[in-house]
């Protein structure tokens, strides 16, 4: 049996590594284009691409998800981000 990482697991470890203060900056995910994703600080970026999981998978109704699932989620964020940079991110993942 494979081990199944929630989303509220990932979301809680991705605030563990990059807590946010009350005087950060707001954004909307929905908002963000692939380069703002790509040409942030790599804590940022990791920590950006994240939420952008997080949402859609909770958009999508996706509670559950695998360390493969995210790791093939993120290398084809990153693909779709690499040929089209002005694309929205949260359109990179679906």
């Amino acid at each position: 049996m494979k081990p199944q990482i929630t989303l509220a697991t990932c979301i809680a470890m991705a605030l563990l590594i990059n807590p946010v203060s009350a005087q950060d900056s707001s954004f909307n995910l929905e908002d963000l284009t692939c380069f703002d994703v790509v040409s942030l600080p790599e804590e940022d970026s990791l920590f950006v691409t994240a939420l952008l999981i997080g949402f859609t998978n909770g958009k999508a109704s996706a509670a559950e998800t695998s360390a493969d699932a995210i790791r093939a989620t993120v290398e084809a964020f990153d693909a779709a981000c690499a040929e089209a940079p002005d694309m929205r991110a949260i359109d990179a993942l679906s």
